[in-house]
Protein backbone atom coordinates (compact mmCIF):
# COMPACT_ATOMS: atom_id res chain seq x y z
CA UNK A 1 0.00 0.00 0.00
CA UNK A 2 1.77 3.81 -0.81
CA UNK A 3 0.62 7.41 0.24
CA UNK A 4 2.38 10.51 -0.64
CA UNK A 5 3.71 12.23 1.67
CA UNK A 6 4.16 16.63 1.89
CA UNK A 7 5.40 18.83 4.34
CA UNK A 8 5.36 22.19 4.21
CA UNK A 9 7.25 25.27 6.27
CA UNK A 10 10.08 24.67 8.49
CA UNK A 11 10.11 21.43 8.61
CA UNK A 12 10.31 20.79 4.48
CA UNK A 13 13.81 21.18 4.85
CA UNK A 14 14.27 18.88 7.46
CA UNK A 15 12.28 16.41 5.35
CA UNK A 16 13.70 16.73 1.52
CA UNK A 17 15.29 13.90 0.70
CA UNK A 18 12.11 12.32 1.69
CA UNK A 19 10.21 14.20 -0.42
CA UNK A 20 11.81 13.03 -3.52
CA UNK A 21 9.68 10.24 -3.33
CA UNK A 22 6.58 10.19 -5.01
CA UNK A 23 5.03 7.61 -2.99
CA UNK A 24 5.89 5.70 0.33
CA UNK A 25 4.88 1.89 1.49
CA UNK A 26 2.98 1.57 4.67
CA UNK A 27 1.44 -1.65 6.23
CA UNK A 28 -2.42 -2.03 6.22
CA UNK A 29 -3.87 -1.06 8.75
CA UNK A 30 -1.13 1.38 10.32
CA UNK A 31 -2.52 4.70 11.48
CA UNK A 32 -0.97 8.55 10.62
CA UNK A 33 0.86 8.56 14.15
CA UNK A 34 2.67 4.88 12.79
CA UNK A 35 3.48 6.23 9.72
CA UNK A 36 4.56 9.32 10.83
CA UNK A 37 6.92 7.77 13.83
CA UNK A 38 8.39 5.91 11.14
CA UNK A 39 9.43 8.71 9.38
CA UNK A 40 10.87 10.83 12.74
CA UNK A 41 8.82 13.29 12.42
CA UNK A 42 9.03 15.55 15.40
CA UNK A 43 6.51 15.38 18.33
CA UNK A 44 2.56 16.80 17.16
CA UNK A 45 2.63 19.92 18.79
CA UNK A 46 4.97 21.65 15.43
CA UNK A 47 2.90 20.26 12.93
CA UNK A 48 -0.82 19.95 11.85
CA UNK A 49 -1.46 16.46 9.59
CA UNK A 50 -4.56 16.42 6.80
CA UNK A 51 -5.27 13.75 4.42
CA UNK A 52 -6.24 14.40 1.04
CA UNK A 53 -6.98 17.86 2.45
CA UNK A 54 -8.67 17.08 5.30
CA UNK A 55 -7.65 17.44 8.87
CA UNK A 56 -7.22 14.57 10.31
CA UNK A 57 -6.28 12.95 13.98
CA UNK A 58 -3.21 11.16 14.56
CA UNK A 59 -5.84 7.69 15.14
CA UNK A 60 -6.27 8.01 11.17
CA UNK A 61 -6.30 4.80 9.35
CA UNK A 62 -4.45 5.34 6.17
CA UNK A 63 -5.52 4.01 2.80
CA UNK A 64 -4.06 3.02 -0.11
CA UNK A 65 -3.31 6.57 -2.37
CA UNK A 66 -3.67 8.49 0.50
CA UNK A 67 -2.14 12.60 0.41
CA UNK A 68 -0.28 13.01 3.41
CA UNK A 69 0.24 17.20 3.93
CA UNK A 70 1.95 18.53 7.41
CA UNK A 71 1.81 21.84 8.10
CA UNK A 72 3.32 24.29 10.61
CA UNK A 73 0.90 25.50 13.02
CA UNK A 74 -0.31 29.08 11.97
CA UNK A 75 -0.08 31.91 14.65
CA UNK A 76 -0.77 35.59 13.97
CA UNK A 77 -2.83 38.48 15.53
CA UNK A 78 -1.38 41.48 17.84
Amino acid sequence: MKVRFRVFGGLSEKFAKLMEKEWHEFEKGMTLADFLDSQDMPPKAYWIATVNKNIVHENYVLKDGDTIQIFPPIAGGY
